[in-house]
């Protein structure tokens, strides 16, 4: 007989409308894995495929707790082969020329990369794939979507730039240095944008990564995600803001946070930047674009700040100061 918890996993399942086989791939899990969580969610599990979970079922960690009720997964402990390449990633991360991230906040950034680009390369034959489902990508602008439309090469291509992102990340290298076109600016911005909404959930699942910034980690011990004395847990905005200002100021066009939703300028973006464009290399067309920007009134639309209601302008002819005669 099925336990409810397993029913209540079941019956969110049925309510979306999707198989075990299409959950397991959307979470990025064997079939096997799935069925295990669905019949016994009280076992113990990566975290990563409790967040997999998560995003088949389009819960909330807050939600799927209140759905499996008393029988929470637990989170298995790593094997030290598991762990064995935190301190590496500790040590090229503390020492990266960027001041405002941490060893844990490049490994949000990766893994949102990394499972934004399986999902998309897990999903992408499927009948009802929608690319609004997918980590990272659901950050985008539905108007870009609409302007795709059904064409999936574009989405391998994106797949493509996620991994080469993913690649980068591994060298120690972010957006400055591995931007090779608009897309991956676009993409590297989605990613973090993915990683401060599921920080509370990376804080936990990568216990032993350093939390420390690079000019906080001078000679000093790394704070970790479990050194539970430590202060570090700081509120979202104030440990990612100095993070996105410097993104902002490093990111290698100028247009990339057009692509989100809030800032009511993706139309002029898709004006300027066509989709089919997005994976061209870069040209000195940016250049004159930025340079330029104080008299290209499209320029000026995608760099000031958004507008905060509709403007009406209306043209009024300057009057002479000589009166008629």
């Amino acid at each position: 007989m099925v336990k409810e918890s397993g029913t209540a996993i079941t019956a969110r399942r049925n309510e979306l409308g999707i198989t075990q086989a299409e959950a397991a791939a959307k979470a990025g899990i064997s079939l096997a894995t799935w069925r295990r969580f669905e019949q016994s969610p009280g076992l113990g599990y990566r975290a990563d495929t409790i967040r997999g979970v998560e995003r088949a079922l389009k819960l909330a960690r807050k939600e799927l707790t209140n759905l499996l009720g008393e029988e929470q997964p637990a989170i298995a402990v790593q094997t030290e082969k598991e762990k064995a390449w935190i301190a590496p990633w500790n040590e090229l991360w503390g020492a990266t020329n960027w001041p405002s991230i941490s060893p844990l906040m490049a490994c949000a950034i990766q893994v949102a990369l990394d499972s934004g680009r399986d999902m998309v390369e897990s999903a992408l034959d499927d009948s009802n794939f929608d690319p609004e489902e997918w980590p990272v990508l659901a950050e985008f602008d539905s108007r870009i979507f609409i302007e795709v439309g059904e064409n999936k090469s574009w989405y391998r291509a994106l797949a493509k730039r996620m991994r080469h992102l993913v690649d980068a990340m591994d060298k120690g290298q972010l957006i400055d240095e591995s931007c090779e076109c608009f897309a991956d600016a676009a993409l590297f911005g989605a990613a973090v944008r993915d990683a401060i909404a599921t920080w509370d959930d990376d804080t936990e699942a990568w216990a032993g990564v350093s939390n420390a910034l690079p000019i906080e980690n001078d000679g000093a011990e790394s704070r970790t995600a479990d050194d539970e004395d430590e202060d570090w847990d700081d509120d979202d905005d104030d440990r990612w803001d100095p993070f996105v200002d410097d993104l902002d100021d490093r990111m290698p066009y100028r247009e990339w946070d057009c692509v989100f939703p809030e800032y009511r300028k993706t139309r002029h973006l898709l004006n300027h930047r066509p989709v089919k464009t997005w994976f061209d290399e870069p040209d000195h067309e940016l250049e004159a674009f930025r340079d330029g920007f104080q008299y290209n009134i499209l320029a000026l639309e995608l760099m000031g700040p958004p507008p905060s209601r509709p403007e009406v302008r209306v043209w009024v002819p300057e009057k002479s100061d000589e009166k008629d005669s």
